[in-house]
């Protein structure tokens, strides 16, 4: 994402990318993208809640964040989006099989404002 970042960046969506690691997310984190509020990381297996904790740090503005069938994400990245993610509205967890009820919990204990959120563990895809 370079020294300037992508500052108006508002929609970045890598679904189905298995390229896409941590170290990525991690500069998007870095002040790459403040204005993002719409991230779908579906299908992307080797994205970890390293990656999402540094995205969540310096893109405090998400409001929509799809982690469906991201296999190595758990309940460290439901904390993170809670902690620095106050405007999230939408999230889909469907087949996250590492989030457990606390990170569910801890989601929805801070965010009032979520409207959707979709945990399922198998047959929807």
């Amino acid at each position: 994402f370079g020294k300037g970042g992508c500052k108006h960046l508002q929609s970045l969506s890598v679904q189905g990318c298995a390229n896409i690691r941590d170290p990525g997310l991690v500069a998007l984190g870095r002040g790459g993208c403040p204005m993002l509020q719409f991230v779908n990381l579906c299908d992307c297996p080797n994205v970890t809640d390293e990656g999402i904790r540094g995205m969540c740090q310096g893109c405090k503005h998400l409001r929509v964040v799809n982690l469906c069938r991201c296999i190595l994400v758990a309940d460290d990245s439901l904390k993170a989006l809670a902690e620095h993610c106050h405007l999230l509205k939408s999230i889909n967890l469907a087949r996250c099989s590492r989030v457990t009820d606390a990170g569910v919990r801890a989601l929805a204990r801070v965010l009032v404002r979520i409207a959707e959120m979709v945990i399922c563990r198998r047959g929807h895809r």
